[in-house]
């Protein structure tokens, strides 16, 4: 286990396309990162803009695509944009700084991966951050990812599913971030 310093060293590093196995080392930061978010103790989210386009770039690199790529992009992608709901929505629990660098990560992945997956521009994050719009998010989020009346439009397009259920069933849309505690930030 390493602090968010080290793990941006290693992913900078995994970019670099220096050393084999770069795909399991990308995965590994990826189910960390998750992980981080669902513990409530992810810090450097910026680092979660430069992990994103990478999976983004390993989905891409096969014919078929990557379920795996694509199911830890997904469930990223989404912890970050619940967790940035959950604070516009009144938990107003973030710095500036994190509320800033939660933004700028999913207006980037938005712009550079979002409608590229989708094959047609793509602003609606963008303009959601920019008036602080909770409603336009939460609709974004079914939309991109699914909700209990529908299947995201991304697991669509890629072609994957969230892993499976107690009873055997897929999983069709991402996992809840849990509810922050006291004292978590």
């Amino acid at each position: 286990i390493c602090d968010s310093e080290t793990l941006r060293l290693i992913t900078e590093f995994t970019v670099s396309g220096k050393m084999g196995g770069t795909k399991e080392l990308l995965l590994q930061i990826a189910d960390k990162r998750i992980n981080e978010y669902a513990g409530w103790t992810v810090d450097n989210e910026l680092l979660d803009a430069t992990v994103l386009k990478l999976l983004y770039d390993e989905m891409n690199l096969s014919e078929f695509g990557d379920a795996e790529a694509a199911r830890r992009f997904c469930q990223l992608y989404s912890y970050v944009m619940q967790k940035y709901i959950k604070d516009i929505k009144g938990g107003d629990f973030l710095t500036v700084k994190q509320r800033s660098d939660l933004a700028s990560v999913l207006v980037e992945v938005e712009k550079y991966c979002i409608g590229r997956i989708l094959g047609l521009p793509q602003s609606v994050i963008k303009k959601s951050v920019e008036r602080g719009d909770y409603m336009a998010f939460l609709l974004e989020h079914g939309r991109l990812f699914g909700d209990e009346s529908r299947v995201g439009q991304l697991s669509v397009k890629l072609n994957f599913d969230y892993g499976e259920l107690a009873d055997g069933s897929k999983r069709t849309v991402p996992l809840q971030l849990p509810e922050r505690l006291l004292g978590q930030i």
